[in-house]
């Protein structure tokens, strides 16, 4: 089982981010990010997916600041530390909605 890379390397918690690999099995588990796991649950019409070799996950309500990202399967864990498997988490831009719900006075 191995992270090959992740897409996008950016994103803001609550947003979606796919994990590229090997080996992840088609049996929903859980993505690591450094110390907290989240638990991959797939829905109908729910963004989060689990395939052999992607993985689509929402990223969870986390401080600003670089992850590590493993995934875990039945108990066993990506061990590799690489650049391809680091998520910067980064604030959500609010002011372009602050801008849009004031309008003109």
């Amino acid at each position: 089982m191995e992270v090959t890379r992740l897409f996008p390397k950016k994103a803001t918690a609550g947003s979606v981010i796919s994990i590229f690999g090997a080996n992840f099995g088609t049996k929903p588990d859980t993505v690591w990010f450094n110390d907290t796991a989240h638990r991959v649950t797939v829905q109908p019409g729910e963004p989060e997916n689990w395939t052999d070799t992607r993985i689509d996950v929402a990223v969870p309500n986390l401080q600003e600041g670089t992850y590590i990202v493993k995934v875990a399967v039945g108990g066993a864990l990506t061990e590799q530390e690489k650049p391809e498997a680091d998520l910067t988490v980064i604030k959500q831009d609010t002011s372009k909605t602050a801008n849009q719900t004031s309008g003109p006075r």
